[in-house]
């Protein structure tokens, strides 16, 4: 309607007469031609060229890409693909830096005070839906996970939802097709909800995962800070001081080497601790006889449950 229109709602109607209407943000933002410079946003292709680099070309094939590696920014990708002519037109603009201003001085007291009460942040947000919206997104999100497989028999879809009562399903969608899908994308998430309506496994109803999102969902906000060497000094130290790092692994990991060298390239002292492969002989056994594992833990009902539609862990498992 034109009273929709005029508050900045979509003409289309919101899905229940008392929900507010969403209003889907446009992602890909196109800069200005005259601009010397651009830093490509999410939805264009230099972007996803940058971040399949970040991701996969470095590690894969890093003689392409002479001069960078895994510490390299998104905007000296984006500045070397520019000049090999890759999919990338124009120079990035400088890197935002982090608004907030540093604290004037670092206490080197203890790390914190007990006796100080903790602030309370209030109860975190729910997003009532009606039983007939879920039942839609419950619809949707069935129906992208049987895409290219066998459908259910009707019954069985039935028995699914009697398993997964109780979960919001409208969220479920939000989370897999808005944060799960661009996790290093660094989206709002109010942009993530887009994403998800887009793939038409969401509502458009407005909701506010974090608190406060006009301060705690702003890319701005988590930008680098220009640390003095002092300061770096400091925070080391007290890293030093008051943290652990532990670092769960097969002994086996073919990925054991990469992270020693990452955290000792960083100064960071670690210990390694041993995971449990239960695909060894005897595996579950021992570690059921040396406590690590509940004796009644049965292996077969576990990876049965993993595959139900609810979990829909397939054969993935976790140390």
């Amino acid at each position: 309607s034109r009273a929709l229109q005029e508050h900045g709602c979509p003409a289309k109607p919101c899905l229940g007469p008392d929900q507010p209407c969403l209003v889907v943000p446009q992602i890909a933002q196109t800069a200005v031609e005259t601009s010397p410079c651009e830093t490509y946003q999410f939805g264009t292709d230099c972007y996803f060229r940058v971040m399949w680099v970040m991701r996969t070309g470095l590690w894969t094939n890093p003689e392409w890409y002479q001069g960078l590696d895994m510490w390299s920014s998104f905007e000296d990708v984006q500045h070397h693909l520019m000049q090999k002519h890759e999919v990338c037109a124009k120079e990035p603009c400088p890197a935002v830096r982090n608004p907030f201003p540093r604290m004037p001085s670092m206490s080197t007291n203890a790390a914190c005070n007990s006796l100080i009460p903790v602030q309370a942040l209030g109860l975190p947000d729910i997003w009532p839906l009606a039983e007939g919206i879920q039942e839609k997104c419950f619809d949707e999100m069935h129906a992208v996970r049987q895409q290219g497989e066998q459908n259910k028999e009707s019954w069985l879809v039935e028995e699914d939802k009697k398993l997964m009562k109780g979960r919001n399903w409208c969220w479920v969608g939000f989370k897999e097709f808005g944060c799960h899908r661009t996790w290093s994308d660094h989206l709002t998430w109010k942009e993530m909800q887009a994403l998800a309506v887009k793939s038409e496994v969401t509502v458009p109803m407005d909701f506010r995962p974090v608190q406060i999102p006009e301060l705690c969902d702003k890319r701005e906000n988590g930008a680098p800070i220009d640390w003095t060497p002092e300061e770096l000094a400091r925070s080391k130290d007290w890293f030093d001081k008051f943290v652990s790092v532990y670092v769960l692994s097969l002994a086996t990991s073919a990925r054991r080497p990469k992270a020693q060298q990452c955290l000792q390239g960083d100064g960071i002292n670690f210990t390694f601790v041993d995971g449990i492969d239960l695909r060894q002989p005897g595996a579950l056994f021992n570690a059921q006889n040396e406590g690590f594992v509940p004796l009644d833990f049965n292996f077969e009902r576990a990876q049965a449950k993993a595959y139900t539609e609810g979990q829909n862990m397939g054969g993935a498992g976790s140390i």
